[in-house]
């Protein structure tokens, strides 16, 4: 997910990752990681903006 492109959308990462069910892909994350896909893209794209390496889930 942190190497996502900028257009990339949680929906691709998610049928990509096998879920058809994009709430059940967003609760399985959100468990695992903590944080919702969003929060994830969004802080992704924010730091490869500033070309701060990047924390956190894949």
């Amino acid at each position: 997910m942190l190497d996502a492109g900028p257009s990339t959308t949680v929906t691709e990462l998610a049928f990509g990752a096998g879920f058809t069910h994009l709430g059940r892909f967003s609760e399985t994350y959100r468990k695992a990681y903590g944080e919702t896909p969003n929060e994830t893209l969004a802080r992704s794209r924010k730091s490869s903006r500033r070309g701060k390496p990047r924390k956190g889930p894949p």
